[in-house]
């Protein structure tokens, strides 16, 4: 009984090894793309919990930043978000760090002063302009709304928006 258990045990984990997850390797999937475009100073993230490729690095100008987004969408199909956060070469990280603090503070005052969204606990983390919206909401309307508030931000190049929703909430 006992060497059936084992056995048992060792098929169940070479099954569950050799299947492996059924979610596509979109990191590896950007990397391969950027590699053979010849942008290796980019490195592509995957965060399976926002269903995000993260890109960050840093290219020799806007064209490039540009097609570093369109190589990655082509490598990574539409089944995932693309967060394009990379840096074009001479522009000050310093610079950079004060505006997307700026776009956060704007933000976060906005959902304050909404009377939609001021009792939810909404988040904002912002990358060289890309805005990434997390926490909790009651419905798809707000959702929807917390998106638009971001996107009319100036300086917001692209929003990302992994709110949970959650019906159970008080409106």
């Amino acid at each position: 009984m006992e060497r059936a258990y084992a056995a048992l045990l060792v098929g169940l984990f070479i099954t569950v090894t050799a299947c492996g997850s059924n979610q596509p390797a979109y990191d590896e999937m950007a990397n391969t793309g950027l590699e053979r475009a010849d942008l290796g100073e980019v490195n592509a993230v995957y965060d399976p919990g926002e269903g995000v490729v993260h890109l960050r690095g840093t290219v020799a100008n806007e064209s490039d930043r540009r097609r570093v987004d369109d190589v990655v969408r082509q490598a990574v199909g539409d089944g995932v978000e693309v967060a394009n956060e990379v840096t074009v070469e001479g522009a000050s990280a310093e610079m950079a760090d004060d505006f997307d603090g700026s776009i956060r503070t704007r933000l976060k005052n906005e959902i304050e002063a909404d009377e939609q969204l001021h009792e939810r606990a909404i988040d904002f983390d912002v990358s060289n302009g890309v805005v990434t919206i997390t926490g909790n909401v009651a419905d798809d309307r707000e959702k929807e709304r917390a998106s638009e508030l971001a996107r009319g931000a100036p300086g917001v190049r692209d929003v990302i928006n992994v709110l949970e929703v959650h019906p159970s909430l008080p409106r």
